[in-house]
């Protein structure tokens, strides 16, 4: 474990600032707090997104053969007492073998994953709309694409979320839609409405949807 610098009070924690180099520009610095090696607070000046700068606090440490940040919360938030706790805690678990930052990963992860699935196709479709966007050459195509699935998709299965839409609710709006798309377009637009139309239902998380071959495969 290394040394462990001077335990600092509250009051010294608070008066803590960035620092400045020597052509006068302020930046981020990391100040040993005590009470645990390898705790720091981080000091950010201010900028155009946080005014007030930000203080946060860091906790550095040898994981297997690497040297790792582990970030503890910002301050004063999570309070000096509080962030000498969490750091303590952090070394026993990594004492008795576990890796915190890969844990924190991997929750994170998980949240990611479970909050994208409740999520209604009719929100998931608007982050559909944005991805096609910047590949498409022309605002008409945007146009189209967001009309299309607003009129005709949305209607049918915006309301469901998205761990909810299953194989019989595809092929129940594709047979459904696909004899309106025929009667009212009777053009390209129609199968190119079709096709957008596919490609956002199928496009769906990891997961939602196991069956897109079977699907075209029906000619649906």
């Amino acid at each position: 474990m290394p040394r462990v610098a001077k335990p600092l009070s509250d009051i010294h924690v608070r008066k803590l600032s960035f620092a400045v180099t020597a052509a006068g520009n302020p930046k981020a610095a990391l100040h040993p707090v005590g009470g645990v090696a390898g705790l720091r607070l981080q000091v950010s000046p201010p900028n155009a997104s946080n005014p007030k700068g930000a203080r946060s606090w860091i906790y550095k440490i040898t994981i297997g053969s690497k040297r790792k940040e582990i970030d503890l919360g910002s301050y004063p938030g999570v309070s000096l007492k509080d962030a000498r706790e969490l750091a303590r805690l952090k070394y026993e678990s990594i004492k008795s073998g576990l890796d915190p930052v890969a844990e924190q990963r991997a929750k994170k992860a998980a949240l990611v994953a479970e909050q994208a699935q409740h999520i209604t196709f009719a929100e998931y479709s608007k982050r559909f709309i944005n991805k096609q966007a910047k590949e498409y050459k022309s605002p008409e195509q945007v146009r189209r694409l967001t009309h299309q699935l607003t009129e005709y998709v949305n209607p049918h299965i915006g309301h469901l979320f998205i761990k909810d839409i299953n194989r019989e609710h595809i092929v129940q709006f594709l047979r459904e839609t696909s004899d309106t798309f025929n009667n009212e377009y009777r053009s390209h637009l129609c199968s190119d409405g079709i096709h957008h139309a596919r490609s956002s239902l199928l496009d769906l998380p990891q997961g939602v949807l196991t069956e897109r071959h079977s699907l075209i495969g029906d000619g649906l």
